[in-house]
């Protein structure tokens, strides 16, 4: 990504001399001219306030901006328990026009201004700022220089535009730059940000965009992701959140509290408490986070919330109860993956229990997860009724035993069967292929022997002593002093006996291993219902050997004769 345009006092940097603003729009227009990829809805990626200041200060602030305060809590103590990855930037009173913050959006991705005398580009066409307002006391006035749609210089912060926020107090999207109509640059600057608190950037990525190491975000509204059940969208809403302002030296502010109104990201987010409601959704990438809002309030009676989360196959339970030591909020963590083997992935996750009055519900805002894909040119396009076939099956298979953890996060998934289980089934085909092979030797064994002189002692066939035989079927004995047919007791015999027609043992050991395939085909049509076609094939592959050992069968076998 390139490094674009920045300026240090008020000078501009050398790489920034090398071309102008017109002629780097027109660059990389035409080096990023390429087929269009109809896309069903733009594509963004999240840039967290920690990497705003993924360079050196002085390259990112113009006259005396004043400094820049990190908070890092999960907790109400931290003044800001609500917001992305854990982490907010503060900046220093500055008054308006003396000093100013400027970001550089390269391709709609933030890429840190190094020095160094190399400029790389990539395309992208909007930013959006997300943080929380300051509150009513303070100046609800905020200059922004956005030179990519505004006639402004950026290098000269008391010509930048006046913005007035939307309201005072309210935690999510502040401000957006609007959409370019060709990929370029996006560079702003801040003046007089009194009160602001920054938490990330959303930026609209373009085609060719480097996405190694970035991490993109789907909405909850987004028809990426598949909902099943009595999901409802709740919008326009806000979830108050106490908050507070740090001492800030320079300009003697002591720290403030207030409470804050905060949206979900895209002021959207899908509800239900429904038991088995689910949604599914899939992509290519090498880890993810559900995030939403609290499932219940913090305040009031306990409550208890139970999901199960199905990653390619292996679940996890997650239990979500009442926490005081917590707050209702946005940006609350329902499942995180860990790392994950790069490629494609599905994830279904499902209501199991939602007890308590009022009742909790899961309230999922987006997902975010790091793409296996560079480009947008190389991100997969998924079936959507794969994504449907996930839920039907995730919905009618059994529930897990409940987890004592009360986490929402794992690392590692425990593995558990759904169905049929695989190895079962591949046993039960490899069993009947042996069947199959244990009968073919018989035919050949009774072949030689009929080629053969009979002898006057011959003990059993080959396999005899691995097959069932049923008490239905007789064995002549040419025990002397005897013409008449005994039953078989026993597969095994610790004498064998005698035979004046050695097929005669062969038919009712044939007979019986031919039951045996036709039980084995009856448990794997029962088995290949819950499984797949490939099975059913081999289902009647295994019906069509049979019907050809019965016709062999019945050529090769004589009426028997008794001996006298």
């Amino acid at each position: 990504m390139g490094t674009g345009l920045k300026y240090i006092n008020g000078a501009p940097t050398l790489e920034s001399c090398l071309l102008s603003s017109s002629q780097r729009t027109l660059f990389l227009s035409s080096i990023f001219r390429s087929p269009t990829v109809e896309m069903s809805e733009a594509v963004t990626i999240v840039i967290d306030d920690t990497a705003l200041l993924d360079q050196p200060l002085e390259n990112m602030n113009l006259g005396d901006p004043g400094a820049w305060y990190l908070t890092t809590s999960d907790t109400i103590d931290g003044g800001f328990p609500s917001n992305y990855n854990n982490t907010n930037f503060i900046p220093d009173f500055t008054p308006f026009g003396n000093g100013a913050w400027t970001f550089s959006f390269d391709g709609l991705a933030i890429w840190p201004l190094l020095k160094v005398k190399l400029i790389r580009f990539v395309s992208g066409t909007a930013v959006s700022l997300f943080g929380i307002t300051p509150p009513t006391e303070f100046n609800q006035t905020i200059g922004i220089a956005n030179p990519s749609f505004d006639q402004v210089n950026i290098t000269y912060p008391k010509s930048y535009s006046r913005f007035t926020y939307a309201a005072p107090a309210r935690g999510g999207q502040f401000y957006s730059s609007g959409t370019l109509s060709s990929p370029g640059q996006i560079r702003i600057g801040i003046t007089g940000a009194r009160g602001l608190t920054l938490d990330y950037a959303l930026v609209t990525i373009g085609e060719a965009t480097n996405l190694k190491g970035q991490t993109i975000l789907v909405d909850d509204s987004s028809p990426e992701i598949t909902w099943s059940g009595n999901w409802g969208e709740k919008n326009s809403y806000t979830t108050p959140v106490p908050c507070g302002l740090p001492f800030f030296p320079n300009s003697e502010d002591f720290p403030y509290a207030f409470t804050a109104n905060m949206s979900p990201h895209g002021n959207t987010s899908h509800t239900s408490s429904t038991i088995g409601d689910s949604f599914a959704f899939q992509f290519s990438g090498t880890s993810l986070v559900v995030s939403g809002v609290t499932p219940g309030d913090d305040k009031g009676q306990d409550w208890f919330l139970q999901m199960e989360f199905t990653l390619d196959g292996s679940t996890a339970t997650a239990n979500f109860t009442r926490d005081p030591a917590y707050v209702t909020k946005p940006h609350f963590t329902y499942f995180s993956s860990g790392t994950l083997k790069s490629g494609n992935h599905t994830l279904v996750g499902k209501i199991l229990a939602a007890t308590g009055s009022p009742s909790p519900a899961a309230q999922i805002d987006y997902i975010t997860y790091k793409p296996s894909f560079l480009t947008l040119k190389d991100k997969p396009t998924f079936d959507s009724s794969l994504g449907n076939l996930n839920l039907s099956h995730s919905t009618n298979a059994p529930g897990p035993t409940t987890s004592p953890s009360p986490s929402a996060n794992s690392d590692k998934i425990p593995s558990s069967s759904r169905g049929a289980p695989a190895g079962a089934i591949v046993g039960g085909v490899v069993g009947a292929l042996f069947v199959v092979a244990s009968i073919l030797g018989v035919l050949w064994v009774v072949r030689r022997k009929r080629k053969r002189t009979p002898k006057p002692e011959l003990s059993t066939e080959p396999f005899m002593s691995t097959m069932q035989t049923s008490h239905s079927f007789y064995e002549t004995s040419t025990t002397k002093g005897s013409s008449n047919p005994s039953p078989l007791s026993s597969p095994m015999s610790e004498n064998p006996a005698s035979h004046s027609n050695p097929t005669i043992a062969a038919a009712p050991s044939l007979v019986e291993q031919q039951n045996n395939i036709a039980a084995e085909i009856q448990h794997l049509e029962g088995q290949s219902n819950a499984v797949n076609e490939t099975l059913e094939a081999r289902v009647r592959e295994l019906q069509t050997q049979m019907g050809v050992l019965t016709r062999e069968i019945q050529s090769h076998l004589s009426p028997p004769s008794y001996a006298g």
